[in-house]
């Protein structure tokens, strides 16, 4: 299973569309918030694919703050972060995280990409692919296959807009 993941568009429509193009073969496309205006159009233009949101602290629509995924005995939580003060540290994302039995925690809000797989917890912060607080714009690709979980930063090149 191929999963995009992407956060904090915060308008770019053009970005958005590009990564899906870009990533055609995937199975789903998980957006962590702050771009719900875009993905209302986005969900307009491709009616048949899998595309999910989570509300970011900069959306205006009735969206839900968080979501949870199970692929193949992998669970996967997604939020945008906000909720767990994740600006100011990962503890209590952690701390909820183990108590849920997640294996992937997945946020935005900080901007700053990130990775982390201990073998027991996979955690991903994708970056922003607008407005990155480090290193250039970019996205994550998940994939799950027979128990195994491997994520990458993908860095996106703002000059396809």
């Amino acid at each position: 299973m191929k999963i995009v993941i992407l956060s904090d568009t915060h308008g770019n429509l053009n970005g958005f569309l590009n990564v899906i193009d870009s990533n055609e073969d995937a199975d789903l496309f998980l957006h962590l918030g702050d771009g719900a205006a875009e993905y209302f159009k986005v969900k307009e233009i491709y009616k048949n694919t899998p595309i999910y949101i989570v509300k970011g602290n900069c959306d205006n629509y009735n969206l839900p703050k968080h979501k949870t995924f199970n692929f193949d005995g992998i669970s996967l939580h997604a939020c945008h972060g906000d909720m767990f003060d994740v600006k100011k540290g990962l503890d209590k994302y952690l701390d909820f995280a183990k108590a849920s039995n997640f294996n992937i925690i997945t946020y935005g809000h900080t901007h700053k990409r990130f990775i982390q797989n201990d073998g027991k917890l996979c955690i991903i912060n994708p970056g922003s692919l607008t407005l990155p607080r480090t290193f250039g714009p970019s996205y994550c690709v998940l994939e799950i296959e027979k128990g195994k979980i491997n994520a990458k930063i993908v860095e996106y090149n703002q000059n396809l807009e």
